[in-house]
């Protein structure tokens, strides 16, 4: 995996309300395939009272204590860059200067080597190192974390041309829907959110969409002329009508919304190419855990001459996997729907989760992306009913909703099934509402992916990677 620097200059962040772009800008590496090194300063209002607090005691800035109190708001801002990635599903380490190896660095311009410090940075998607003060500061980690790693620095990129803000029309506006909007309201040089179809025109709407037109109804909606609608509609009838006649009418489409996409990809990819739209879905399949696109990298490369994909596991459901969880910790069944619907992962009706057709779902889209082609034979899939609930109490242990996809005579089988998995297992550390795909190659080489399954906040960030990647597809045509 490539580990890439993502510095960050002070004047992009300025305060914590910069965190959930700085947290979006690192998951778009992390959803490429990439390990992020994230070099941060301290926030303005820090960095101002750390120096009049050191000055007052006659410590300036470029004297060695005056300058070790000024690191603690790097510290500071790194340390809640780390708190926001981990509520996004990415497992974040903050490592100072020292720790790294490269403190030393600082004073004399040399680091080096370190095997340990590889593999303590290759244990986390995101390791954040507080930069001290001045540009030179943050060049010297960067050349001795690079010297230490034996990876480059890579050249400063030229800036994206800046164009009109894309207009962004919410299918939908629940706990998703408003958490999008929030992320969108941090990128308004980005995106704009022009419209936002809700059922209830009158119903009393909270996050930042003041600025959208409310419209209960298809029409309206794209009579607002968006570019992309993103589809977190909760109804797979609804979510499918709205995105066939948006692809129709070339208009780009975000979906979260597994149940309208499911049995109809390939027709909706060829609607889209026919129309110059583009339809991304990275949400609907993992919340925030970046499975669709581990799987289409690795189909990729194996259409490039790499290994294919023989197999899939996966688990792919947060809500039944924090149920699951929470009977393990020993509440009774209703108790636990009743705490993943409290927390925000499970719908006022969990039947779609519980009965097993969620992961039916998702599984047909993994194989669309794995195979290009549908699952064949039979498809047996397991409810978490109450005989399956005897049987899990019987048999105490750690126990998993797995969905598996693997080839047989050439053609993708399913099935998603509860199993026992062992201590060590990919699979056994993912508490609480983790997802998480292992995909094994035809050479026996194993690539996985795991994150947060469920929540707001993950699956908007999700949604976020789609609309930049949708918005990147549109500067390259």
């Amino acid at each position: 995996m490539k580990t890439v620097f993502l510095t960050f200059a002070p004047a992009k962040f300025r305060q914590s309300e910069d965190l959930p772009r700085a947290v979006g800008d690192i998951y778009a590496a992390i959803r490429e395939g990439e390990r992020v090194i994230a070099i941060v300063p301290a926030f303005e209002a820090d960095r101002a009272s750390l120096l009049e607090e050191a000055v007052r005691f006659g410590g300036g800035a470029d004297e060695p204590y005056g300058a070790a109190h000024l690191g603690l708001g790097a510290l500071r801002a790194a340390s809640l860059l780390a708190v926001a990635c981990d509520q996004a599903g990415l497992k974040a380490k903050v490592l100072t200067p020292d720790e790294a190896g490269v403190g030393p660095a600082l004073a004399s311009g040399e680091g080096a080597g370190s095997k340990a410090l590889g593999a303590l940075i290759a244990a986390y998607d995101v390791t954040i190192v507080p930069a001290g003060s001045g540009d030179e500061s943050v060049a010297v980690i960067e050349r001795a974390l690079a010297r230490a790693l034996d990876i480059a620095v890579p050249a400063i990129k030229a800036a994206p041309p800046v164009l009109s803000p894309l207009k962004v029309a919410l299918a939908g506006c629940g706990i998703v829907g408003t958490g999008l909007a929030d992320l969108i309201a941090g990128r308004r040089d980005q995106f704009n959110v022009c419209a936002v179809l809700v059922r209830d025109l009158n119903k009393k709407r909270t996050g930042n969409i003041s600025g959208a037109k409310l419209v209960d109804n298809m029409d309206a909606l794209f009579e607002t002329q968006p570019d992309i609608i993103v589809d977190v509609l909760s109804s797979g009838e609804a979510g499918l009508a709205l995105t066939k006649a948006a692809l129709a009418r070339g208009i780009s489409i975000a979906s979260a919304n597994k149940q309208a996409l499911a049995d109809d990809l390939p027709k909706l990819h060829s609607l889209a190419a026919e129309n110059g739209a583009i339809l991304e879905y990275s949400a609907a399949v993992g919340g925030g855990a970046p499975m669709i696109e581990t799987v289409r990298r690795t189909a990729r490369k194996a259409a490039q001459g790499a290994s294919p994909i023989a197999r899939i596991d996966a688990v792919v459901n947060g809500t039944v996997n924090y149920i699951l969880s929470e009977l393990a910790a020993g509440a009774d069944f209703d108790g636990a729907v009743k705490a993943a619907q409290e927390a925000g992962f499970a719908e006022a009706d969990p039947s779609a989760d519980l009965s097993g057709a969620d992961a039916v779902a998702k599984a047909k889209i993994l194989s669309h992306e794995a195979f290009n082609a549908p699952i064949g034979g039979e498809f047996p899939y397991e409810a978490l009913d109450q005989d399956r609930l005897s049987i899990i109490a019987k048999e105490p242990g750690v126990w998993r909703q797995m969905t598996c996809i693997a080839l047989s005579d050439g053609e993708p089988r399913a099935s998603v099934e509860y199993h026992r998995v062992d201590e060590g297992d990919f699979f056994c550390d993912f508490a609480g509402e983790r997802n998480g795909v292992r995909l094994t190659l035809e050479n026996g080489e194993t690539i996985a992916a795991k994150g947060r399954g469920a929540g707001p906040v993950p699956t908007a960030h999700s949604v976020l990677g789609d609309l930049g990647a949708i918005a990147a597809a549109r500067l390259a045509k």
